[in-house]
Formats: C-alpha cells, structure tokens, sequence
C-alpha cells in the first residue's frame, strides 16, 4: 500500500472510532505495513474505541484465516525489487452434492430429520435399510473463489494462485501502449490483466486502480475485451453479484 492509502486506512479508523465501534478489526501485511501504522498511530496520538490487531505476513505464499465456512490465502506479488505486496484469494468451502429428491421419495424417506442427515452425509438406517448418503446426494460441489491482486506485475505465480477465480479483480493501471511505463513502475496493463485472467481460467475479470490519465476508462475496458470474454470495470460503490456455477 502506498502511504496515502494507509493514510487513508488511519482515517477510516478514526470514522470508525466516531461512530463508537467497539468490534476487533485485524489487519494482514508484511512488516513495513505494521511499522507504518503502528507508528503513525503513535506520532498522531490517535486512540481508537475498538481493538486493532496487525499480523506480519512473512511468507511467500499461505492461509491468513481458516473458517469453517471460507479461507483466506496469500501470495507475494511483485510490485518493485524493494517492496513486498501480496495478492489474496477469499476461498468458499465445497458445499454438499444436489440432493436426488426423486430417489428419496421412491424409497419413502420422509422429509425433515433423515435428509439433514444425508445432506450432511451421514448415512441413514430406515425401514431396515441402510441407505448411504452418497446414493442420494451427488459430489461435493466447488465454493466461490474471489481474488484481489493488488499493484503487480503479472507472474506466473500469480497466475498459478488464481487459478479457477470466479471473479478476479485486477489492477490495470495502463493501457499496452504504455507497456513500458508499466514495467517502469511494477503496474499491469488492461491486456496483461485479460490475458492473466484467461491463462489462469478466471470466469469473470473486474479492472480496478486506473491513471489518472484515462478520462474514458472505456479504452481499458476495450482492451481487455478484446482477449477475454466477461471484463468489469469496477468503481466506489459497485455491487457484483457472483453466482455459483455448479
């Protein structure tokens, strides 16, 4: 993060702190993250009504949070030889197979009690049968997948991390035409984001952090477009909706 937006983050808190939270709000990045807050905090003399937990990030690669219902992963993305960034993935947990309720019924298994138990995949004993779940519920069906990248360069690893997204929201700070500048600053193009998009098997791909020097941000759109097949354009305040696709 830049010092503006964390200068930004400090004064969420403080709107936070305003409106009397009082609920712990934790926050995961590299060490420099840690230090800056910590002690512009400090220097501002900034006491918050609520708990603020910093955890460094020191690996290259891993779990920030297990839930029993979501993860959220990490993985170093590359912004610049001196400054350590990380992309993140918010990873829903596979829900439970479709439910045959025409088999059900052919077996007389009345509603209620017994298919909570097979939907969970708890086997049931009913008219003196066993009847095992996974003759009534199909396979494990694959959660969401949301990934966030951050200012980056396209990698490979990246690539390799959001494999599968079902929405992907990645920085396309310059057109191609501006490659170089691109390079120059540790920022991705409109076309390198579609591209990293499409290579890793994303399913819908949503543009964000723009220069300034685009009034019209249609020509990034455009771009993107013109190798991948669902692109947004995201903006404060959007709201997209990411159904399941099994």
């Amino acid at each position: 993060m830049h010092s503006d937006h964390i200068l930004g983050l400090i004064g969420f808190f403080q709107t936070l702190s305003l409106q009397c939270r009082k609920k712990p709000i934790d926050i995961y990045g590299p060490k420099l993250l840690y230090n800056y807050l910590t002690e512009n905090i400090r220097i501002l003399n900034i006491n918050l009504s609520f708990p603020l937990y910093i955890h460094v990030i020191e690996d290259r690669e891993g779990n920030i949070i297990i839930d029993k219902e979501y993860k959220i992963t990490f993985c170093r993305s590359n912004h610049g030889h001196d400054i350590i960034s990380y992309a993140y993935c918010l990873v829903e947990n596979n829900r439970p197979g479709k439910f045959n309720v025409k088999k059900a019924k052919e077996l007389s298994i009345p509603e209620g009690i017994l298919y909570q138990k097979l939907q969970k995949g708890e086997d049931i004993q009913y008219n003196n049968k066993i009847i095992y779940s996974n003759t009534i519920i199909g396979p494990l069906r694959s959660g969401r997948k949301i990934g966030i990248s951050g200012d980056t360069r396209p990698t490979s690893e990246l690539c390799n991390f959001f494999r599968n997204c079902d929405l992907l929201i990645f920085e396309s700070t310059f057109k191609s035409t501006e490659i170089e500048k691109a390079k120059e600053s540790f920022h991705s193009t409109a076309f390198e984001a579609a591209e990293l998009a499409k290579l890793s098997g994303t399913f819908r791909l949503c543009l964000t952090h723009f220069s300034t020097r685009y009034k019209d941000l249609s020509v990034l759109l455009n771009e993107a477009k013109s190798i991948f097949f669902s692109v947004d354009i995201a903006y404060d305040m959007r709201t997209i909706s990411i159904p399941y696709r099994n």
